[in-house]
């Protein structure tokens, strides 16, 4: 799941701005004029029923700019915003976004929300097949 989210915010941030979209900061990182860097932490990860799950992801996106001005910033916030919410989409999830945090800190635009989901895991049969069923009713006679 995470690797389909972190495909989805590809997909939305290339779509937003042609530049580097990092994951780990570097040096190359840190040489770059314009970039996104992007922290994906998994916040809930729990069980609901048997084979019913819940995962919760806080996603932190930063945009940062040479030229940085707060106008610049408070423009693409609102762009990276209309861009996730209301709906975020990845791999076979449709996640509802409901809200952002939008803030700039040290000279970064910060764009935080929390993607959810619940999904159900494959279960594997455990029940007898009906041939093994036969075998054991006629070893019983």
């Amino acid at each position: 799941m995470y690797e389909d989210l972190k495909a989805g915010i590809i997909d939305v941030l290339s779509r937003i701005k042609d530049i580097d979209i990092f994951f780990e900061m570097n040096e190359d990182t840190l040489k770059t004029p314009e970039y996104f860097f992007v922290m994906i932490k998994p916040v809930i990860n729990e069980s609901l029923s048997k084979g019913a799950h819940k995962k919760v992801y806080l996603v932190d996106i930063r945009y940062y700019s040479e030229d940085w001005n707060h106008l610049k910033y408070m423009v693409m916030g609102e762009k990276l915003d209309e861009a996730i919410r209301p709906v975020l989409k990845f791999g076979d999830f449709n996640a509802s976004i409901n809200d952002t945090d939008i803030n700039v800190v040290d000279e970064e635009l910060h764009v935080r929300f929390k993607v959810g989901v619940i999904y159900k895991l494959k279960e594997e049969s455990t029940a007898k097949l009906m041939r093994e069923l036969e075998t054991v009713v006629s070893e019983r006679k």
